[in-house]
């Protein structure tokens, strides 16, 4: 997969969760790369995947009805510089980040 993963950005789990991008590590067991994030809406609550698994196609044989293609995928326009900032219409980036791929119905500052 030519896919790359980007600290400082966000990304949606194919659930729903969005997670912020902390960095990309190695296992200390394996040097396997790593992909360290924490979740938007607990952000003292630290996640750790590893690469390959984080940037994998959602399991369609086990989740035949999600609409995303990958486990994570990048939402664009927001990222770790402007997170705080708030939809011009709606003022709370959180829900926004909530609407499926069709976005707020706002735009974004």
């Amino acid at each position: 997969m030519d896919r790359e993963i980007i600290a400082g950005k966000l990304y949606r789990h194919f659930k729903g969760n969005v997670y912020l991008i902390d960095g990309i590590g190695m296992d200390a067991d394996n040097n396997a790369q790593v992909v360290l994030y924490r979740d938007v809406r607990q952000p003292n609550r630290t996640w750790v995947r590893s690469y390959d698994e984080f940037i994998s196609e959602v399991d369609r044989e086990k989740y035949p009805d999600v609409k995303q293609h990958y486990r994570f995928e990048e939402i664009p326009g927001v990222d770790e510089s402007n997170i705080g900032k708030a939809c011009l219409g709606c003022r709370k980036i959180l829900q926004c980040l909530e609407i499926e791929e069709s976005g707020c119905q706002y735009s974004m500052a």
